[in-house]
């Protein structure tokens, strides 16, 4: 199976920012961050290390939807600190799983505890859907090949 490596090549051209915020960072500039660069979340850093993690699903179930002021808050307080991560050596299927056991659509890829990008579920769906196009353009050849 695929590594999560082969992933970050095949779903983020070459010199993409992995975009963050820091934990004093506040919601209202985070959501904007997400919507600005069409993303679903963001790795929280402190002093270059990963120490949370904060998605658009965070920002509207814990603070819109509890009438809390984006513009008076801080990630930190809402953040999902200590998050699951892969390595780029990882395999997919393993990756999957985490998300899956752990709830997250998006997954930190740290490489010798340093930020290096972030999954997602849609990475890997459209992975996996061209993989499937591949191998059914692989069938059809064959079988019209052995005509």
């Amino acid at each position: 199976m695929s590594r999560v490596s082969q992933l970050l090549k095949s779903a983020h051209s070459e010199g993409d920012k992995v975009h963050t915020v820091s934990p004093g960072t506040l919601i209202v500039e985070a959501a904007r961050l997400l919507r600005d660069k069409q993303i679903g979340a963001l790795p929280v850093l402190e002093e270059g290390r990963l120490v949370g993690i904060i998605s658009e699903r965070d920002i509207t179930y814990k603070v819109t939807a509890e009438g809390i002021d984006p513009r008076t808050v801080t990630v930190a307080k809402f953040m999902v600190s200590e998050p699951a991560y892969v390595t780029p050596f990882s395999d997919i299927m393993d990756c999957m799983q985490l998300m899956k056991t752990k709830k997250s659509r998006h997954m930190p890829v740290l490489d010798e505890g340093k930020l290096v990008g972030i999954v997602s579920l849609r990475d890997i769906f459209h992975m996996l859907w061209k993989n499937q196009e591949l191998l059914a353009m692989q069938m059809e050849s064959y079988i019209l090949g052995a005509r």
